[in-house]
């Protein structure tokens, strides 16, 4: 992927033979095929769409494909890096207290989906990588929305429930390492309303992650969304599972008013305290 010569015949390969080894390959390898994107963020624009288009609605490849997607800036910059090694050492050098970002380089490059596990959101959200503003990585990062788009607008017409659940899932994770993704939020609730029952049925998740307020924007979404679907007439919810939620919400409503409490309680920076009478 690193030389263009290289590059062009294969997404064009790819493009021009993408019914017949859309099962066979291009699934297998699709970390391995957006490292084209990544190191060429301006050329193959009009082909990868067309390769996202099909991937959205393949079936056992929508949480991959998502976290690509959402991880193309940050490969990018990591690809940028692969290019300036150093022939001698073959690698690149990790140690001492850099040693985490080893495993975030090491999922970064994998050239196989699903072979190497995903790294703590913790551990990707301090490495240095995410600090990195390369003119690469931005045009990267203007590309996300634009497929992110088209992935759900494909991904949604086919998705089934067990997908839909892991899609759940993946995508509250992505919250704790991307911070605010508007388009995520709204999509999420494009999910619960194909699928009310996942309320219920990802009801672990949804509670730790409103308890945790690991994202205000996307807390307000999850409150609405279990607010619509938690009980209606098509999906009847047993009372144990209202009142987990309802002890859940119960606390973030505390927590919220202790804050005012104490914004209230707090003298103004250009107020004057009254001088004291004696």
């Amino acid at each position: 992927y690193s030389d263009p010569l290289l590059a062009f015949p294969t997404v064009t390969f790819c493009i021009k033979n993408k019914d017949t080894i859309l099962r066979s390959h291009l699934v297998t390898f699709l970390p391995l095929v957006f490292k084209l994107l990544a190191m060429y963020p301006t050329t193959y624009v009009k082909e990868f769409k067309i390769l996202v288009k099909l991937l959205a609605v393949h079936d056992g490849v929508m949480c991959e494909l998502l976290d690509v997607i959402l991880d193309l800036p940050l490969l990018s910059t990591i690809v940028d890096i692969e290019t300036t090694i150093s022939k001698e050492s073959g690698e690149v050098q990790w140690g001492g207290r850099h040693r985490n970002e080893y495993t975030v380089y090491k999922y970064m490059v994998r050239n196989v989906s699903h072979s190497v596990q995903r790294p703590e959101s913790k551990i990707i959200a301090r490495c240095r990588f995410m600090n990195a503003r390369s003119h690469k990585m931005r045009l990267a990062k203007e590309l996300v929305p634009m497929l992110l788009d088209i992935y759900f607008d494909n991904m949604l017409q086919k998705i089934s429930l067990t997908e839909a659940k892991q899609l759940v899932s993946a995508i509250i994770a992505r919250f704790h390492t991307d911070g605010a993704l508007p388009q995520l939020t709204d999509r999420l609730l494009a999910i619960f309303e194909q699928y009310p029952s996942l309320i219920v049925s990802t009801r672990a998740v949804l509670m730790e992650c409103i308890a945790s307020r690991v994202h205000d924007t996307l807390n307000v979404h999850l409150i609405w969304a279990v607010g619509e679907y938690l009980h209606t007439e098509e999906y009847p919810t047993e009372f144990s599972t209202v009142l987990e939620y309802e002890k859940v919400l119960a606390e973030q409503v505390d927590a919220e008013l202790d804050t005012f409490r104490q914004l209230a309680s707090e003298p103004k920076k250009d107020q004057i305290s009254p001088p004291y009478i004696l």
